[in-house]
């Protein structure tokens, strides 16, 4: 079962779909450009932070290729970043600070989500036009702060994603998606295609397109997992795990087209080629390399 926050979903047994349902977010910014609209970057969208899921005790400082973004504390904020970011490879670093506080109604449960991605669709409402309802394609970096795993103090964790100009220079057929599932696990997850890292996944509700990086015919996709920082598991919580884990697969999404590629993804069918980070162990997995032959 995937955990809820921007893009809902749930995995219908290993060769079943994936259904995506969109939903939005508000923020309170001045609108610029539309999506698909070039930006000073280059960058072919607008490249929004949100905030969803519950206040945990942390506030987390967001910095974005070396510069300080904005610090979150509590679910509904949002912030359009597309300014931070450029084509190629960009680093987000997320510091969690401790406040030694429980929100009222948290739980083992409760866990904060910031997630970064490419505007979709906005809306503008609100008598000044001020308040703005924004609905994300993907999502690019996704960041968990549980409200138990407290270590006190602060705990960083930098996350690398690229950026790129062309959605399919492969040209091809089908349409790839990187997706995760399973559960939180306190490890990242380093994904390179033919030698190149291009995003580390952290949590199991999580999905991009592929095409931007891959070629067509074989492909390989190297997953290297690491111990993220500041979240300690007990021992009868590893326990717990049992056979499961975070797991980073692969999947299509039906036919390349030209006209639609920058609509979010409904439905996702999970190929056999996935990585699991077992939750049971601190100690990552060994890494592992998988080819993909795309159509």
């Amino acid at each position: 079962m995937f955990m809820k926050t921007l893009f809902k979903g749930v995995l219908l047994g290993t060769f079943g779909f994936l259904s995506l349902t969109p939903c939005s977010a508000l923020d309170l910014l001045p609108k610029r450009g539309a999506p698909g609209a070039a930006q000073p970057s280059g960058l072919i969208y607008s490249y929004w932070l949100m905030a969803e899921g519950a206040p945990v005790g942390f506030k987390v400082r967001v910095e974005i290729n070396g510069n300080k973004v904005t610090t979150i504390k509590k679910p509904g904020e949002a912030l359009e970043v597309t300014s931070h970011l450029h084509l190629g490879l960009n680093t987000i670093r997320f510091t969690a600070i401790d406040e030694r506080r429980n929100p009222a109604g948290a739980d083992s449960a409760s866990r904060l989500t910031l997630t970064l991605g490419p505007e979709y669709r906005r809306q503008v409402s609100g008598p000044l036009g001020n308040n703005i309802s924004v609905e994300l394609r993907e999502k690019t970096v996704q960041y968990v702060r549980p409200f138990g795993h407290r270590s006190g103090g602060e705990s960083t964790v930098e996350m690398r994603f690229t950026l790129k100009d062309d959605p399919n220079p492969g040209k091809l057929a089908q349409k790839y998606i990187l997706y995760s599932g399973g559960a939180f696990t306190g490890h990242m997850i380093q994904v390179a295609v033919n030698g190149i890292p291009i995003l580390d996944v952290a949590s199991p509700d999580f999905h991009c397109d592929l095409n931007p990086y891959l070629t067509k015919g074989a492909n390989e996709i190297t997953f290297t997992p690491t111990p993220m920082e500041g979240f300690p598991f007990t021992s009868s919580e590893r326990q717990a795990f049992g056979d499961g884990g975070l797991e980073v697969g692969i999947a299509t999404a039906g036919e390349f087209d030209p006209v639609t590629f920058n609509e979010p993804v409904r439905q996702i069918q999970p190929m056999n080629q996935r990585f699991v980070q077992p939750g049971e162990s601190d100690a990552p997995e060994k890494v592992d390399t998988i080819t993909l032959v795309a159509e």
